[in-house]
């Protein structure tokens, strides 16, 4: 598969298999913190990973008559629906903590607040009730002492 002319990063691998296909049964029925791993490897581009999807369902002759749109694609489409109403972290920049809080707190800017802002928001994506800015600077202060 050839990279689409809009500049976007398809084909995307697998993040279970480590393939690079259009099919999504191995996110299906996957926990929030790996579907949201998915949309972050995706950047945007999930709708169009299931246009492709069941367009590559439709010219399937061993899927003739059947749906297009399978149980574990709408399950998929509810809980991206579920991350984003309920506005959860998708990124770093979506932390209640940021750069600037760390060097408040009297740390010296450098590549370890990147990795500390990774880790929080691995911590987020497990408990999102965690991003609040008092939790993330003690849980920063313990990170950071590593």
């Amino acid at each position: 598969m050839t990279k689409p002319n809009n500049g976007s990063r398809l084909p995307i691998k697998c993040p279970k298999c480590g393939n690079t296909h259009l099919k999504t049964e191995h996110i299906q029925g996957s926990k929030k913190k790996t579907i949201k791993r998915w949309l972050r490897k995706v950047k945007g581009l999930q709708n169009d990973l299931f246009t492709l999807r069941m367009a590559d369902r439709a010219g399937n002759k061993a899927k003739a008559g059947k749906p297009l749109v399978t149980t574990y694609m709408k399950d998929l489409q509810n809980k991206i629906r579920e991350i984003e109403e309920y506005q959860e972290p998708m990124d770093v920049t979506d932390l209640k903590i940021s750069g600037s809080d760390l060097i408040e707190m009297g740390y010296t800017p450098g590549p370890q607040f990147g990795v500390t802002l990774r880790a929080l928001l691995e911590k987020v994506d497990d408990d999102a009730s965690l991003n609040e800015i008092e939790k993330l600077k003690e849980m920063a202060v313990e990170l950071l002492k590593e």
